[in-house]
């Protein structure tokens, strides 16, 4: 069935004086509950002035208007009013926040008051006409505008049936060095500029002109060359839709567009995202023009059906006590339903657009969760297809829940605004934030990690005092392509710690983007310390960890991951075996590396247990770990599985430039498995290992190809602790040493030409 919406009164200008009072999380009605009874709480001894109404009110049968009265009581909205038919009930449907559609002709009054005083009363009359047809010529095209060089089919209609052109006599009224124009209505732009032509029909006596503007091609890269419209054609008054706008090229940097009615303004409304109201029958031309000044643009024409009574739902109006709302706040949207006969007006409450910004309850309790706009859907359950919509603009709040952002006074994150409210001082240094609260973000449908869109990282301290962040899910979509996704998305200078995470989803099917984990996706010269990523689901692209995806010159030290899965099949080969295409991945960080001999990245006393999947550089705690970088005091449980080489029970490959770098005081306990190169601590490298050891099984599955029987760069390697040993050049300042180490593992393969020795599955020197 196809589904329209009715728009709400406040998206449109002329409705902006329905809502005074702001939004406060205080002013709620008990339990969240969407009511919209007058409040009977008026002082004692209280005066108002009496309310205005406009005087000339004109309506025809099946079109709709909206009554706007005047001299309200501060913080009073239409919705607060009282609204009384008391002559001609049966000529109009009436809203309680003054929307009327006419439904018979015959003469109407209608009578407003606030909390029933009959100081405020205010009444007006006024006639219902009969739909009368519209005797007039319209010319209209695909747009108003045409590039030099290209042509612009005119089309017309009268009395909405359409006019063969030839029959037409077409002459250019103004602007004739700019186009030329063919007997049949083709307009052929010649040189930039506007013309005004005419079309005749002397067996009607009737004309009409239409105004084109012709410009020059858009050569300037990264600008809109053309805007394509899309929607249902035609709709019914008191009834809205979303018009689907697409901007060329895909790659055009800036795809704003500016909404306008060009013909037809009485006939429908338009908001700035896109959403009509229709108002009164006849056709409208809608058009978006391209904010980025190449003056390219797109029309669509929309045929606007008159209002037909029936006993289902047809007009969802919905009304909020305010059109914004700063992050974190609260306040009730309130529906109102036409006609009011109808049997079912039950609703079902959703997000149209703009998920990350705000949610809503069944209720229509609206949460407003960072800076963005929110279209809110309010549906009918009885069939009728109908919905009514709200547009929202979620600002953000320049405090936080308190303090002052030094050491001794951070700043206070109590909310998912405050959260989001961090976004301000990205790049900035010695700010520090605490949080005081548990934040549960399962409303929160598409969470956009702190600093996603911007350049800049976070370079403060941010102390999660043990408190959780619960829920944090974040779904690839065409605003998250390139990865860094994570609670933050690139973090420089900065200390992150004691940040605890429940219940953790990120997915993405962009098998090519980069870094995804559960603190941060990218830290350069970063501490992690005393944090928790739980039940943890991570299934993406390259560079995966369950704390940090890549981690430069950083620290990690006492982190956490407990019972994650990171990793994700794409397919199963003929043997059901899952294909996985993802690499370096690692249950605490999926790469890490130095960029000068000074440097060295550290992960201590850290744990992992769950599964950790993918093709290739898989391991428990990291899946590859470069130049210097050492591995201190940390267990993984559970199984680790990749279906190509470099597994390892801790690291999948492990290279050594210096001595310093090691496993030291380590352990595996579970599974680890991979094609070759397998090992219990790490799976090919040159690392050195003191106090470690392996318990569990440790399983290589590959078959390789020998180009002869003395060449073993391909052969797959197995060994309860190290699969491949690479002992670097004497050039290298580097030794490998393997001290107080064992195992109780067991080295096995599935295939005949695989090394397995007991402790080191093979020796490359």
């Amino acid at each position: 069935m196809k589904k329209i919406c009715f728009c709400v009164v406040i998206l449109f200008s002329a409705l902006f004086l329905f809502s005074c009072g702001k939004a406060k999380s205080n002013d709620l009605p008990p339990d969240g509950e969407n009511n919209h009874q007058k409040d009977d709480t008026s002082q004692e001894n209280e005066t108002y002035s009496q309310i205005q109404l406009p005087e000339n009110i004109t309506l025809e049968v099946g079109d709709m208007t909206i009554i706007t009265p005047e001299n309200l009581p501060e913080g009073v909205s239409a919705a607060d009013l009282t609204w009384v038919v008391t002559e001609g009930k049966d000529l109009i449907e009436l809203s309680e926040n003054g929307i009327v559609i006419g439904v018979a002709p015959g003469q109407v009054t209608i009578e407003v008051s606030y909390q029933n005083s009959a100081e405020t009363k205010a009444s007006v009359t006024f006639q219902v006409k009969e739909k009368h047809p519209l005797d007039t010529l319209v010319l209209y095209a695909e747009n108003d505008c045409v590039q030099v060089g290209k042509i612009l089919t005119i089309c017309c209609e009268w009395g909405g049936q359409a006019i063969n052109p030839s029959q037409l006599i077409w002459s250019v009224v103004s602007g004739k060095a700019c186009i030329s124009l063919s007997p049949q209505g083709v307009a052929t732009g010649l040189s930039p500029g506007k013309t005004v032509i005419r079309a005749t029909d002397k067996s009607l006596d009737l004309s009409a002109t239409y105004t084109i503007k012709v410009f020059e091609p858009v050569t300037e890269t990264g600008k809109a060359t053309s805007i394509s419209l899309s929607v249902d054609s035609e709709i019914t008054v008191g009834q809205s839709l979303k018009i689907g706008c697409t901007v060329f090229p895909e790659d055009a940097k800036n795809k704003a567009v500016v909404w306008s009615v060009t013909e037809g303004d009485d006939l429908v409304s338009i908001s700035q995202t896109g959403l009509i109201l229709a108002l009164k029958a006849g056709t409208a031309t809608v058009k978006a023009t391209a904010a980025d000044g190449s003056e390219t643009s797109g029309m669509i024409r929309i045929k606007v059906n008159p209002y037909i009574p029936t006993d289902k739902v047809s007009v969802i109006s919905l009304s909020a006590e305010a059109a914004m709302i700063t992050t974190g706040s609260q306040m009730n949207i309130l529906a109102f339903i036409l006609p009011e006969k109808a049997v079912n007006k039950g609703l079902v409450w959703r997000i149209l657009s703009g998920e990350s910004c705000g949610s809503v309850d069944q209720k229509g309790l609206f949460t407003a969760l960072s800076k963005g706009t929110v279209v809110v859907e309010a549906s009918a359950m009885d069939g009728s297809g109908t919905a009514g919509t709200i547009t929202i603009t979620v600002t953000g709040s320049d405090s936080f829940s308190g303090g002052s952002g030094t050491k001794k006074d951070p700043y206070l994150i109590a909310s998912y605004g405050d959260l989001k409210n961090m976004e301000a001082y990205l790049g900035k240094s010695n700010v520090f934030f605490q949080q005081v609260l548990d934040l549960d973000l399962s409303a929160v449908k598409d969470f956009r990690p702190i600093g996603y869109e911007t350049d800049l990282s976070f370079q403060g301290t941010y102390d999660g005092n043990g408190k959780k962040i619960q829920n944090l899910s974040i779904k690839e979509n065409d605003y998250f392509l390139n990865g860094y996704l994570a609670l933050f998305a690139k973090s420089s200078g900065a200390t992150l710690k004691n940040i605890y995470i429940d219940s953790l989803f990120i997915t993405s099917d962009e098998v090519t983007a980069k870094y995804f984990a559960g603190i941060v996706a990218y830290c350069e010269k970063t501490t992690i310390t005393g944090c928790m990523v739980k039940n943890a689901t991570i299934q993406a692209g390259l560079y995966q960890g369950g704390i940090a995806a890549m981690a430069i010159n950083s620290e990690i030290t006492d982190c956490h991951v407990i019972s994650c899965e990171i990793g994700k099949a794409v397919g199963y080969d003929a043997n059901q075996k899952p294909v996985y295409q993802n690499h370096y991945v690692g249950g605490i960080a999926g790469k890490t590396q130095t960029n000068t001999p000074e440097d060295i990245t550290l992960i201590s006393a850290c744990t992992v247990s769950g599964r950790v999947m993918g093709n290739e550089h898989v391991g428990g705690i990291a899946g590859w770990i470069t130049r210097q970088g050492g591995v201190h005091r940390c267990m993984v449980t559970g199984t680790i599985s990749g279906t190509g080489s470099k597994i390892g029970g801790l690291v999948g490959q492990f290279e050594s430039t210096v001595s310093t770098s090691a496993v030291v005081k380590c352990c595996f306990r579970g599974h680890v498995e991979g094609e070759g190169d397998v090992g219990g601590i790490y799976g090919y490298g040159s690392a050195s290992m003191i106090d470690c050891y392996t318990t569990g099984t440790v399983v290589g599955t590959g078959v390789s190809k020998l180009a002869s029987s003395n060449d073993y760069t391909n052969k797959r390697c197995t060994g309860q602790m190290i699969g491949r040993l690479y002992v670097m050049s004497k050039n290298d300042d580097a030794s490998f040493v393997i001290k107080n180490c064992y195992s109780t593992a067991v080295a096995a393969a599935k295939c005949d030409n695989v090394f397995k020795c007991a402790l080191i599955g093979f020796v490359w020197a």
